[in-house]
């Protein structure tokens, strides 16, 4: 690892080494671990459902209902047209740069 960090340019090695001194969330930290399996999981079960399944004809079909299913979780099953709950807000301000409700709104309305 350490060699692998050596060979990383000196400006990303700075931007990382401050998130080291800080103890980081650990809901974050297991998000991070299992997240290329979870992906993989998640769109692989999708896929299998509306895609093969369903036989829907839109070939996007999967990943919208992913997406849909993830905005319901993080708003507690609150239809989002009536607004979104803190549940929503505090899983979003686990990303650095999403901190405030402001800039999570600015950034749900142009992904």
């Amino acid at each position: 690892m350490k060699n692998f960090i050596q060979r990383l340019p000196t400006d990303i090695i700075l931007r990382i080494i401050p998130y080291t001194y800080n103890i980081q969330n650990k809901d974050l930290l297991k998000d991070i671990i299992h997240y290329k399996e979870s992906r993989t999981l998640l769109l692989e079960l999708y896929h299998n459902y509306w895609i093969v399944e369903a036989q829907m004809q839109d070939q996007e079909e999967d990943i919208n209902w992913l997406i849909n299913d993830i905005i319901a979780y993080a708003n507690n099953d609150n239809a989002t047209m009536f607004g979104y709950v803190d549940n929503y807000y505090t899983i979003f301000k686990r990303n650095i740069f999403l901190k405030t409700i402001e800039i999570i709104d600015k950034y749900r309305n142009n992904r």
